[in-house]
């Protein structure tokens, strides 16, 4: 075929030549000269193709469900077309509308249309996915006829392998009849249903594992709704329902078809395309014989007969086979009849919209609440497009390929996927040959993964990516993608003896069949991946234990003394596996032991990036917890103690230890690490403060943090509100502030879609390069962030007032404390409780009671910018000396009909989550953050849940029913309490004015706490200052005017100028302060 090639590129540029010379019309010489070769070829290699003459176009039609449906081909006059495309914007436009015209007035699908311009010197192809899509023009060869014919005869193929097409057969649908729904459902019942032990142990691994990724089931709330819905459970199935069993069963199914998809791309691949889909033949298997033959794929043998070594390795997912039933054999045989009706060479023509294919198919086969509810969000590719080009992995990059990248937490493989497209344009602008690319991609990109269908699904998207090249690889290729932990890979641990032998402490893995230890000799010579496979090879040949040992120190080259420190655990590790051979639950341990050791044997990297797992410290499982700790504590993450820390404080997020590691353990010291993280680990004080070391441990290298993007307002990830950034950093040096913090904001209103690129999101975005610094005197604080200018003036205004604040009253069980409250008789009130308030609702209640514990309610959405009005109350049974419930002696004595009151919700008051941590053996209605200032006259008031400050002055209230009482701020309302009106409005003042805003806004996320006045430095009041005097004179005016409606930015300026006086500021810095905060609301 390449020698039909040859000849066909040497006629055409013959043809050219004479076209190139004919005065008048060469592109129709051209046509008349090239039509017959392209022709010949078709009969030749019998592709029935119907070509049209349509004025100067020529149009290959195709069958209607074919990867294309027209080829739209336009002679052009010989040269024409030029090497470079900025000079042939004539020739895209010309045939992006012929593409426009015939799509409106044919009714064709832009998408289904190729435009091929060419002048028979250059090809220069066009297309319509969700944007234009013009390759730069290549020159007539035999490798571009051979990818002209490629497209020509897509005309004639199976369906494309576009996601729109997979979605419609393997995705669900609303019949309950799709193939997904049917599979999925055949496997659940077999699992609920299930006596077979390897099943019972493969589904037991398989949930250890899912609890590590997503947290432990029954901690978590589905939408049972959707789920029974989407995969038509009706009300008898629902009995009893398991979700871990739904969950495996969905797993299998999702794991199986890109298992299938693989081998069909793979083996069409390697095996050449005369062989044809290798799948082809499988729909005449009889059962045996398709079972057997699936054993093969999921034992990973078909692969392995690819040259593909490590696609499949027995994992856990491969578990049907051993329930083998007709439901589920009726489920695989529709999968690979489907499968069967697509084109195989749709990924090299497609190379965009194939690109991760598997994550839209599962946006649609688990519905996105379900997905969430399970905390999976996927990265788009725009986002990891930033992270590629922060570090530096471009396609121009010199030696690319020989570039080391790690994604240590890769997911469905996004971020490899799209290094690979990278290092391939590179290789081909570099004149690279494949089979090199191959090689070099392969050692070269890599992933961890600690969920196993994250791995296989990151393997088949990398195998996809590939696919084109894998017949010009030279020898067996690995996916460098691996079912490991990065964080925490097998640890060396004490063990219970020690010999004279033992050096070190062996490694251990867990797994749900027992735990394998292996001495430290073994695995930091990186013996382990050829331990593993001798230990399969063992297993499977019946050898005695010695003579595996002898065997082990013959491959391994152990000295005798290596030897001996080996075997302390290697007969036990091996007659574990032998027998589990014998119970009929091996083929997969070895194998999980071997991925397991990866982050010891892979080496260093150049560039790592990814984006870790946002998952909550509180929110991992105890287990987990407990063996990560000590690496939270090596690197100085742990930096809160006692109280602080009991308060949540110490809400930690894997991700930061993830980022930690990565830099420790994996990058190259001066190379570059870029993650999406999530921005309040830069700007909340308590839980980040270790972080912010930047330094791996107390002794240890520093990494400077280069650039911060915060993207929290585009919220790039499918209905999920949180706060995203992307951080650069480079290993071995010091962060140095300020730094480099740039603001993404929309322009538009809207979203920024999922499957923008990065250039359409960069269009969609307005971005403020900003700076960033430590809002304290510490280099741990949060930081600030604002323009330069802005950054260094306020630092006059920086630093801790001489007021304190705190938060307000906490009753965990609102329902019962607060109230409205309305007349009654002999000194009584009615007091009707607000039941529904709280996450906890109770039942209401009405009664009489004693009106001496029962204060005006200042609630967080009772405070606005210089107003405040309590709407509701609150029974307040704290001894604000004591800071305890009053005593029941007293209870009884003073207010008996409170205490009744109480007792009717006895026990759920002993059952309250704080009462219990922080309370107990205290009078059961006791509350929390009640002292002697809570009771002070006046206080300067702001709700705690926003990202600014906005402050109102509240003072003592009347009411009806109780006369003139103190106002009592709950839990969502920070106070300044202050015996002083005078005080209380100046301090409201200041709080208020634009420097203070400005402070506020560059480095809260959304709790202004009352950390906040360890970064506002507001002097003592003076009551002999007359700025004072002045600022309290304005604050009262615009209180007053503020409550009858009417807006006070004249008096907000002049307390601004104020303000500004007190700390110093010059009018210039005033001015670009007030403007940088603007930029920043």
């Amino acid at each position: 075929m390449e020698t039909e090639y040859k000849k066909i590129a040497h006629q055409i540029s013959r043809a050219a030549e004479v076209a190139s010379k004919t005065p008048k019309n060469p592109e129709a010489k051209l046509r008349e000269l090239v039509a017959p070769i392209f022709r010949d070829y078709l009969v030749s290699n019998q592709l029935d193709l119907n070509f049209e003459q349509r004025d100067e176009l020529v149009l290959a039609n195709g069958r209607p469900d074919s990867v294309y449906n027209r080829l739209i081909l336009e002679y052009k006059k010989p040269g024409v077309i030029k090497p470079n495309n900025a000079k042939n914007r004539d020739v895209i436009s010309r045939v992006q509308g012929y593409i426009e015209d015939y799509a409106q007035k044919e009714g064709w699908k832009k998408e289904r249309l190729l435009g091929v311009a060419f002048d028979g010197w250059m090809f220069l192809f066009i297309r319509k996915a969700r944007r234009w899509i013009y390759q730069e023009p290549v020159p007539v060869t035999p490798e571009s006829i051979e990818y002209f014919f490629q497209n020509l005869t897509k005309l004639t193929g199976g369906n494309p392998l576009l996601p729109e097409y997979l979605i419609r057969d393997f995705a669900v649908a609303e019949s309950s009849g799709s193939v997904a729904t049917k599979a999925i459902k055949a496997f659940y019942f077999a699992l609920t249903t299930n006596v077979d032990l390897k099943v019972n142990v493969f589904f037991k691994q398989w949930a250890v594992q899912f609890s590590d990724v997503h947290g432990a089931i029954e901690n978590k709330k589905f939408d049972t709704e959707t789920l029974f819905k989407t995969y038509g459970f009706t009300k008898d199935e629902q009995k009893n329902f398991s979700y871990l069993a739904f969950f495996f069963a969905l797993d299998t199914y999702y794991s199986l078809f890109m298992k299938l998809l693989a081998f069909q791309v793979v083996g069409y691949y390697t095996m050449g395309a005369m062989v044809g889909p290798p799948l082809t033949d499988w729909e005449k298997l009889d059962s045996l014989s398709l079972k057997g033959k699936l054993k093969q794929v999921e034992d990973g043998g078909i692969f392995r007969d690819l040259g593909i070594s490590n696609f499949l390795e027995g994992d856990l997912l491969s578990w049907y086979l051993n329930d083998w039933n007709t439901s589920i054999e009726e489920a695989v045989r529709e999968m690979i009849k489907r499968l069967n009706g697509y084109d195989p060479q749709t990924m090299e023509l497609f190379p965009d919209e194939t690109r991760d294919i598997l994550k839209k198919i599962y946006q649609f086969l688990v519905p996105k609440q379900i997905r969430h509810d399970l905390g999976e969000y996927y990265t788009p590719d725009w986002l990891a497009e930033r992270c590629l080009n922060q570090v530096g992995y471009g396609v121009k990059e010199k030696d690319l390929l020989k570039k080391r990248l790690l994604d240590p937490g890769c997911g469905s493989g996004t971020f490899l996927i799209l290094a690979i497209k990278r290092a391939k344009e590179n290789a081909t602008l570099k004149g690279i040959e494949s089979a090199k690319t191959l090689d070099l991609m392969t050692r070269n990109i890599v992933g961890f993964d600690l969920n196993p269908l994250a791995v296989i699904s990151a393997r088949t998207n990398y195998l996809l990516a590939v696919s084109d090249l894998l017949k010009y690889k030279k020898q067996d290729i690995i996916i460098p993608v691996y079912l490991c932990d990065s964080i925490n890979p097998p640890q060396a641990r004490i063990a219970d003896e020690m010999t004279l032998f033992e050096k070190k402490q062996p490694y251990e893995v867990k797994t749900a069949v027992g735990n394998f230890l292996f001495s430290h000799t073994i695995v930091s010579k990186q013996r382990i991946q050829q331990l593993a496979n001798l230990l399969e090879k063992g297993v499977k040949n019946n050898l005695s234990s010695d003579a595996f040992q002898k065997e082990v120190q013959k491959e391994l080259e152990l000295s005798e003394q290596e030897m001996q420190e080996a075997s302390l655990y290697l007969a036990d590790a091996y007659d574990s596996l032998v027998d589990l051979e014998r119970q009929g639950i091996n083929g997969i341990w070895s194998r999980i032991i071997k991925n397991a050791f990866a982050p010891y044997f892979v080496g260093k990297f150049d560039f790592v990036v990814g984006n870790p797992p946002w998952v909550n410290w509180e929110s991992l499982p105890q287990d987990y917890r407990d063996e990560t700790k000590k690496l939270w504590m090596e690197y100085g993450l742990f930096s809160l103690s006692g109280h602080e820390a009991r308060l949540g404080g110490g809400k930690k997020d894997i991700s930061m230890l993830m980022m930690y590691v990565a830099i420790d353990k994996y990058l190259r010291d001066k190379h570059k690490l870029c993650f999406v993280i999530t921005q309040t680990l830069f700007k909340t004080q308590g839980a980040g403060d270790g972080f912010r070391r930047f330094r791996l441990g107390e002794n240890g290298q520093h990494f400077r943090i280069d650039q911060l993007d915060d993207m929290v307002e585009l919220q790039p990830f499918e209905g999920a509100t949180n706060r995203t950034a992307v951080v650069l950093c480079t290993k071995g040096e010091k962060t140095k502030y300020p730094l480099s913090y740039t603001l993404w904001r929309k322009n538009t209103k809207g979203k920024i879609e999922l499957d923008n690129t990065f250039e359409e999101t960069v269009e969609a975005t307005i971005r403020s390069n900003l700076k960033a610094q430590p809002v304290g005197e510490s280099e741990t604080s949060p930081w600030i962030s604002a323009r330069a200018k802005a950054l260094r003036a306020i630092q006059k205004g920086i630093g801790q007032a001489a007021y304190s604040a705190s938060a307000g009253s906490t009753t965990w069980l609102n329902g019962v404390y607060w109230g409205t409250v309305g007349p009654s008789k002999s000194g009584l009130i009615k007091f009707c409780n607000l039941h529904d308030e709280g996450k906890i609702k109770i039942e209401a209640v009405e009664e009489e009671i004693e009106p001496t514990l029962v204060y005006p309610l200042l609630r967080g959405r009772d405070v606005k910018r210089w107003k405040s009005t309590p709407n509701s109350f609150i029974i307040v049974s704290q001894n604000p000396k004591e800071r305890t419930g009053y005593e029941l002696k007293w209870m009884e004595k003073h207010v008996p009909k409170t205490l009744a009151y109480f007792n009717r919700f006895k026990d759920r008051l002993l059952n309250r989550s704080g009462y219990k941590k922080y309370l107990d053996g205290e009078p059961f209605y006791s509350i929390y953050n009640v002292s002697e200032k809570t009771f002070n006259p006046f206080k300067v008031v702001w709700s705690e849940v926003n990202n600014n400050v906005e402050a109102a002055v509240v003072s003592s209230q009347e009411s009806d029913h109780l006369g003139k009482k103190v106002v009592i701020p709950d839990h969502t309302v920070i106070a300044i309490s202050l015996e002083n009106e005078d005080d209380a409005n100046y301090v409201c003042a200041m709080l208020n004015s634009s420097p203070s805003q400005f402070i506020v806004t560059g480095y809260v996320v959304l709790h202004p706490s009352p950390h906040i006045l360890k970064n506002i430095k507001i002097p003592k009041y003076d009551p002999d200052n007359e700025l004072h005097q002045d600022l309290i004179r304005l604050s009262k005016q615009c209180h007053e005017k503020v409550a009858i409606g009417i807006t006070v930015s004249d008096l907000e300026d002049q307390i601004d100028e104020l303000a500004a006086e007190l700390w110093g500021l010059s009018k210039e810095e005033l001015k670009e302060i007030k403007a940088s905060l603007e930029e920043m609301r």
